[in-house]
């Protein structure tokens, strides 16, 4: 057949993508936007998202297991300050866990409080018509957020724990009682019982 008159249209991929270690590349065809490209790479890549400071991800730990709101306000300080120490390009990024610190600081609000503005940061996300810099600012937000929500979890994991711990304690002490209990009452038995030698 002749393809004379025939109009072949062939778009290539943005993007192939090889995983560390892989050698079978995923292709990106989505948006070449730069907010795009950066939500695929930290959806199929272990890294650190924009706006997230490793370095205090167990002071958020340490916060969340806090169910004092004293306590939680010092950690919020102890925070502060360790983000006085970070590198200047990512005290920007600490402050935003500072903050969100601040708004959670009573415990009964925490969940509650993420919850709301995860919604409120996604819907900015999602609105094409707002201004890039502030879909921007939401989108490490977000990232922050991700932070403090897998904490979240982490600290429910913590007290679980804990309370499996106190309850296998108390387990632990009832059989110990009843054991001493036992003992005791066999012990009174057996001095009633006379000792006859053959």
């Amino acid at each position: 057949g002749s393809l004379l008159g025939t109009t072949v249209v062939m778009t290539l991929p943005a993007l192939l993508h090889f995983k560390a270690g892989s050698t079978t590349p995923h292709i990106y065809s989505g948006s070449g936007s730069q907010d795009a490209l950066m939500d695929y790479i930290e959806q199929h890549e272990n890294v650190v998202k924009e706006g997230q400071v490793p370095e205090l991800q167990n002071m958020v730990i340490r916060f969340l297991l806090s169910k004092d709101k004293t306590e939680r306000d010092e950690l919020r300080k102890q925070t502060s300050a360790k983000v006085n120490e970070l590198r200047a390009e990512m005290v920007l990024y600490g402050e935003s866990y500072v903050s969100v610190m601040e708004r959670i600081l009573t415990p009964t609000k925490t969940a509650r409080w993420l919850k709301s503005q995860r919604a409120k940061l996604l819907a900015t996300r999602a609105d094409a018509s707002a201004p890039e810099p502030k879909r921007q600012k939401a989108r490490r937000q977000l990232n922050v957020l991700a932070d403090f929500e897998a904490a979240l979890v982490e600290a429910k994991k913590v007290e679980e724990g804990a309370e499996s711990i106190r309850i296998a304690a108390d387990e632990a002490e009832a059989y110990a009682k009843r054991s001493k209990a036992k003992k005791a009452s066999s012990d009174r038995g057996n001095k009633s019982v006379p000792n006859r030698d053959w």
